[in-house]
């Protein structure tokens, strides 16, 4: 059975993860835009982000109706125009010429992100993948690492050859480039293939809990809280690493590079935790790596001006948490509560963390405009990581709902 599963589903996990690195553009180029737009413009490094912030609202905000949609027509019939319309969007960033400008064309990124929310190609491969979830999971996501990994550094080459402007445009056409083909041609789920092994009965009924009755459990509160003060933690983190690493005495271009390893590590994290919660107990493995950004936190605040081990070392560690914190909402969400309402569930889950990934770069840069530094930023992360952590620790037992299926 395993076997088959990979054999059959293969090609929806790589476009999948794909899919999900051209997610993550609006997010991981953040960092390298910073300075070069404030050098430009002279906007502030808050008033900057604001523009994540909005968008990331705008997402969030969206997030339900494209989980309610994906369980009702499924992610490809999504998938294929939010590729598009949102390189589009993400292109537009290059036409901005005033503060308004700005915010009104994040407005628009955020809105057009709905239709490649990492929502959609977990959708896809959840409903195909029981035995090996875990590990099918990881891989897909792990395209979050590979954007964190290569956007950064390729919005550092594109910004010094082309400029900010023109390096907004190329983003979205090398990006875009690559994923539509691999979404037109390769991108199916259980609702195009009707593979899936929980598809119950004559009515293709997915199996688990209806949205109502999961929304209000104590287990999917504390998932869905830990999740977003784990992104807000590690998105304050990831986007305000390339300045944080620059004003602590390394240079830029060293900054940018050890930046790129938070992307390295967290595939590494991803495919860790994929193949131990296949084996071992789940609770353990994502309690780990939501409470691992204390240590990170603790690593910067004892490293010394310029000092490159002891950073290496805190960016290590980011990368294993943010590598496996989304794998692990993934799971525990179609662990608990089943496929029936995974879209509409998931996505809430997905859309409180992205107003968290808004959020956090915004309060770190506003630290940053009022104190000079970020380190009451590394100070707050060490408590709000470590209780991310314990929340998920004590979720407890799933109950048979969650493979069965119910009217």
């Amino acid at each position: 059975m395993l076997k088959n599963e990979w054999r059959q589903n293969w090609p929806t996990i790589f476009a999948g993860t794909i899919g999900l690195s051209l997610t993550t553009v609006y997010v991981y180029s953040m960092g390298a835009f910073l300075g070069p737009i404030q050098r430009d413009t002279g906007w502030t490094r808050s008033e900057i982000s604001f523009g994540l912030t909005i968008a990331t609202t705008c997402a969030a905000i969206l997030g339900p109706c494209v989980g309610a949609a994906i369980d009702r027509y499924g992610p490809r019939k999504l998938a294929i125009p939010g590729v598009v319309i949102y390189c589009v969007a993400i292109a537009l960033a290059s036409t901005a010429h005033s503060l308004a400008g700005w915010w009104a064309i994040w407005t628009l990124i955020g809105i057009t992100s709905a239709g490649v929310k990492p929502t959609i190609w977990v959708s896809a491969v959840s409903s195909l993948f029981t035995r090996g979830r875990g590990l099918a999971l990881a891989i897909t996501l792990s395209g979050a690492g590979l954007g964190s990994a290569l956007v950064p550094l390729a919005s550092t080459v594109l910004i010094a050859s082309a400029g900010w402007r023109p390096a907004y445009a190329w983003l979205a056409l090398l990006w875009g480039g690559v994923t539509f083909p691999l979404v037109l041609l390769l991108f199916r789920s259980a609702h195009d293939t009707r593979r899936s092994s929980l598809v119950a009965g004559s009515g293709g009924r997915l199996a688990g809990f209806n949205a109502r009755d999961a929304l209000f459990s104590r287990q999917y509160l504390f998932i869905l809280c830990a999740s977003a003060v784990c992104a807000l933690v590690q998105m304050a983190f990831v986007i305000s690493l390339i300045p944080m690493l620059a004003d602590a005495g390394i240079g830029s271009a060293r900054a940018a590079m050890l930046a790129t390893i938070v992307g390295i590590t967290s595939i590494a994290g991803r495919l860790i935790s994929g193949h131990l919660v296949d084996r071992t107990n789940p609770l353990f493995v994502a309690s780990a790596s939501l409470a691992m950004p204390a240590l990170s936190a603790a690593l910067l605040l004892l490293a010394g001006p310029g000092s490159t081990v002891a950073s290496t070392l805190a960016i290590l560690v980011l990368g294993l948490s943010v590598g496996a914190e989304l794998e692990a909402a993934t799971f525990l969400t179609a662990r608990y509560f089943g496929l029936r309402s995974f879209g509409l569930l998931f996505s809430i889950i997905a859309s409180s963390a992205t107003v968290a990934t808004g959020v956090g770069p915004l309060l770190a840069s506003y630290v940053h405009d009022q104190t000079g530094s970020y380190r009451w930023m590394l100070i707050t992360a060490i408590p709000l990581s470590l209780m991310a952590g314990a929340m998920i620790l004590s979720l407890g037992t799933p109950t048979r709902r969650a493979t069965e299926t119910s009217d």
